[in-house]
């Protein structure tokens, strides 16, 4: 499809679907060069669907070049494994300058990648070019999740401006059990500017199996995370659920590369074991790193980097956390924690700064029941 502008809207669809087993999807191409607008819609090239699943069906890729590009209310971008069907799904693949994903109701809407829960198979990867990209309102996403068996996609963003994630709005990727997978799905964000504003998240999980999460890396010269005036969880996180069979192996949180870090009103990043396994490390390098101010509710209730093992874990490990900076503050019940509720064992925190200020109630501790180790050099 090439065109100057394309605009789909009120249950409009532009779709490669496989609709009988063992077909392949074809591929979708569009090429808009003012912009392309996805208002309760969908473009899609799915495999299957909820009523009509397919066997060994492989999606079709699809492919996006645009100036701007805006996903609205229940729009989506979709390459899908949908209901009992089996096989592959397709890549996104998405160059425009501007980008932005917003819903006004309850209603998802976004760019997906997915297997389904009945569905046997691995999600595609997701890979987006942009100067700036927004994503607003709850059930906004980047998701390329697997709910069933097999891989997730990669999330691969590079913004050569500013990424904005609010209210809600997520980049996600969750498994459920993924142990025959070759690697883990990995979360690659690369970014001048990178803001996770009142409730944005930047998600990796495993549920209700056995496996391991991909790693979310970030490089980018500024990151802030605000949970607003209510201190609501603002996060990037690594998680290992409270259902999960078996024992899970949460991946690395890594930032590289900023020079300003800031952590406020109950942000946090975090590596999370509820059930049973072993929570991953962190890594932050960063020229000036803030943590301030306090969490709106019981279960966030200050900002923080942190590991951590709740009471559920079972002979679980805390990651280590390692951070490296010029100068780094915490004020107003701002906190660096490694915190093993359970029986499991804590890991190792590892802080080297020229300049550390703590003030306020702000802490730096390590609270697990056995401490493997902790050192503070400046």
């Amino acid at each position: 499809v090439r065109t100057t502008t394309l605009l789909l809207e009120d249950g409009g669809r532009l779709a490669t679907t496989v609709g009988s087993s063992g077909a392949n999807g074809g591929n979708l191409s569009i090429e808009a060069t003012r912009s392309i607008e996805v208002n309760n819609s969908t473009i899609a090239a799915d495999v299957g669907s909820m009523d009509s699943p397919v066997e060994a069906g492989h999606g079709g890729n699809i492919e996006i070049q645009t100036e701007q590009l805006k996903i609205k209310d229940n729009g989506r971008i979709s390459t899908s494994l949908n209901g009992e069907s089996t096989g592959n799904s397709g890549q996104i693949s998405i160059d425009a300058e501007d980008i932005r994903l917003t819903a006004s109701q309850s209603a998802r809407t976004g760019i997906f990648s997915q297997v389904d829960e009945g569905g046997e198979g691995n999600a595609g990867h997701i890979n987006i070019v942009t100067n700036i990209l927004r994503l607003t309102n709850d059930e906004t996403q980047i998701n390329a999740s697997n709910l069933r068996t097999g891989a997730a996609g990669d999330i691969t963003i590079e913004a050569s401006r500013w990424i904005h994630i609010s209210d809600g709005a997520s980049i996600v990727s969750k498994v459920r059990n993924n142990l025959e997978a070759s690697r883990p799905a990995e979360i690659d964000i690369t970014a001048d500017r990178l803001s996770l504003v009142n409730r944005g998240s930047i998600d990796s999980s495993l549920s209700d199996g056995v496996g391991r999460t991909g790693n979310i890396n970030i490089t980018a010269n500024t990151v802030e995370f605000d949970g607003g005036p209510e201190g609501l969880p603002t996060k990037i996180q690594s998680l290992i659920e409270q259902f999960s069979v078996g024992r899970g192996i949460a991946g690395n949180i890594q930032l590289n590369g900023v020079d300003n870090l800031t952590i406020r009103n109950g942000g946090f990043i975090s590596t999370v074991v509820l059930g049973d396994g072993q929570s991953g490390e962190i890594e932050i390098n960063a020229r000036f790193i803030e943590i301030s101010g306090v969490g709106g509710t019981s279960n966030n209730p200050f900002s923080r980097i942190s590991t951590r093992i709740a009471e559920e874990g079972e002979a679980s490990q805390a990651g280590d956390l390692a951070i490296v900076a010029e100068e780094l503050i915490l004020r107003d019940g701002g906190r660096i924690i490694a915190d093993s509720s359970g029986a499991g064992a804590g890991g190792t925190i590892t802080v080297e700064a020229d300049r550390i200020f703590m003030i306020e109630a702000a802490s730096l501790s390590d609270v697990s029941q056995e401490v493997n180790e902790f050192n503070v050099s400046s």
